[in-house]
């Protein structure tokens, strides 16, 4: 399908576009397929997505379901919503070891599709390979395209499926993933001992093309780093499409190093106190205040809350100056940071343009806050409400995981320790 035909399908039926200008001269089109209230974009490159979207001629017709990775159509009468297990590969094979081949519906081999009786009366359930609109709808989301994405991971997704269920408005679609979807999968975990899941809405990351295309020079490693940390930071990494996951590894990682700053911290504020010439250590309100300071944590094995020990970890380990360029640097990402948007998710917003001090309290806050609503305990005044996988708020933490990911990095490489050598 060529480009201008694909701008035309979208002209024709309604569905707005972003058209840009690409390297090498070429155009490129940003389809805003509808989501809800929102939208999701996919893209047409000139010149190279024609193939994909010859695939799906009818592309137009489809929507995308906030908080799932999953896509439906009125037009068509049909949903389908991604699943994930722990050994996808084997996972139809074992559904139909354990449900019989009689459930079973196939193309030749191997086996793609298993029946599921639908609570939904006329309605058709399957478990199976997913369809090429599906697959092609997960490439096309990418803003660069990369074919070896295309081939492994989504060409080995695994969806539920439901036809004539009815399906006329985003809210019917949704009644269906988290009632009927949902219960299908927990009845297989339960009674095929099989951990199947729905798959929560994926977001693909800001990727910078150009840096992508720069040359690196690895020269030799002259610091080592803690392998706790690191293997905290390196299961984030592997936690892309769990955002709340991959949050919660990130700020484990930083954790690591809390008591060793709240420990200076405590140290600095102690030995300030004891330089006052009106410290009077017969009076007893004076010594309190050591105190106060020096207050052991048992769980956490260090001094002061864990809101003023993740303080005291970035203080000592982040360039404020780099960070406020980071966050200006983007207009969406500065925009961001004092949005509505971004205060449903924490109260506390982040200005580049505030004083050190309250730039580190900010920062630390919401981190802290965003923390405890995964975590589901309390904040650093009250109790807040939990962030589960699918709320919605769950998907608009990019731009946060873009900035513990930063931090996490930042603290990691201050605790790095010059190498001692192999045999050291």
């Amino acid at each position: 399908m060529e480009y201008e035909e694909i701008k035309s399908l979208c002209t024709d039926n309604d569905i707005s576009f972003e058209e840009k200008e690409r390297r090498a001269g070429r155009k490129s089109l940003g389809i805003k397929l509808p989501k809800e209230r929102e939208y999701t974009l996919i893209y047409a490159i000139e010149g190279r997505t024609s193939e994909t979207f010859a695939e799906i001629p009818e592309f137009y017709k489809y929507r995308f379901i906030k908080g799932y990775e999953a896509i439906w159509s009125p037009e068509l009468d049909y949903l389908e919503c991604e699943v994930f297990a722990p050994a996808m590969g084997m996972l139809l094979r074992r559904l139909v070891r354990k449900f019989g081949e009689e459930n079973a519906t196939t193309d030749d081999e191997p086996v793609e599709r298993v029946s599921i009786p639908s609570p939904i009366q006329g309605a058709e359930i399957e478990l199976g390979d997913s369809s090429l609109y599906f697959q092609n709808f997960s490439y096309l989301k990418e803003q660069f395209p990369r074919v070896a994405f295309r081939h492994a991971r989504v060409r080995n997704s695994v969806t539920l499926t439901i036809r004539n269920a009815g399906v006329k408005k985003h809210s019917d679609a949704l009644n269906i993933i988290v009632k009927s979807f949902a219960s299908i999968c927990f009845q297989i975990n339960v009674s095929a001992n099989i951990s199947v899941q729905l798959a929560p809405e994926r977001f693909p990351r800001k990727r910078d093309f150009h840096r992508d295309e720069e040359k690196v020079t690895l020269s030799q490693p002259r610091y080592e780093y803690d392998i706790e940390p690191l293997s905290m930071y390196w299961h984030a990494e592997n936690m892309m499409g769990m955002p709340l996951q991959e949050y919660f590894s990130y700020y484990q990682a930083i954790e690591y190093y809390f008591t060793v700053y709240s420990f200076e911290e405590a140290q600095r504020k102690v030995r300030n106190l004891l330089k006052n010439p009106l410290f009077n250590i017969d009076n007893d309100k004076d010594l309190s205040k050591v105190l106060n300071i020096v207050k052991y944590s048992n769980s956490s094995n260090s001094f002061g809350n864990e809101l003023s020990q993740l303080k005291a970890t970035i203080k000592a380990c982040v360039n404020l100056d780099e960070l406020r360029e980071w966050i200006v640097n983007d207009f969406e990402r500065t925009a961001y940071f004092e949005s509505k948007k971004a205060k449903k998710i924490s109260k506390t917003t982040i200005k580049a343009s505030f004083l050190d001090d309250d730039f580190i309290d900010a920062i630390a806050k919401r981190i802290y806050e965003i923390r405890c609503r995964i975590v589901h305990t309390k904040g650093t005044d009250d109790n807040v409400d939990i962030l589960h996988p699918f709320s919605n708020e769950a998907n608009e933490i990019k731009h946060d995981l873009e900035l513990i990911s930063i931090l996490c990095t930042k603290v990691i490489i201050s605790n790095g320790r010059p190498m001692g050598g192999v045999n050291a």
